[in-house]
């Protein structure tokens, strides 16, 4: 039933008896994990390296690592580039007895909409690539 003889310990195993503050040292010893800081990991070929200003406060560094505003320009050439294909398939070349300001209003919302989930999108990625590099 036990695995090694130290698991046993009065019929309770090391797995599933309850921990106190003294075992968390052990688990760590156990785990690999010590009190020694950890190595420096090479940056690998995505460039994950975070250029902040040192003396941005919190929210602009933030803002910063995440690349809020480079991924909110990508967002929006790419939600304006979407929005004139579908202009045109849709409303150009077909041709339309509606007025076109309607569907420059509507091409307005589509762009907005676009750009606004493609630099969502970006941001999340690079959180997500930041968070695993930690």
């Amino acid at each position: 039933m036990f695995s090694r003889p130290e698991d046993r310990r009065d019929g309770v195993t090391a797995r599933n008896r309850p921990l106190d503050r003294r075992d968390f040292g052990r688990v760590a010893e156990q785990s690999g994990m010590s009190g020694e800081p950890p190595e420096e990991r090479p940056l690998d070929d995505r460039g994950l390296a975070v250029d902040v200003d040192p003396d941005a406060s919190g929210r602009t560094a933030f803002m910063q690592a995440l690349r809020v505003s480079r991924n909110a320009r990508v967002g929006m050439a790419v939600g304006v580039a979407f929005t004139l294909v579908v202009f045109v398939f849709f409303v150009v070349i077909p041709g339309t007895f509606r007025s076109p300001l309607w569907y420059l209003g509507l091409a307005g919302v589509l762009a907005l909409s676009v750009g606004g989930l493609v630099a969502f999108l970006l941001t999340l990625a690079r959180a997500i690539r930041l968070s695993r590099q930690l």
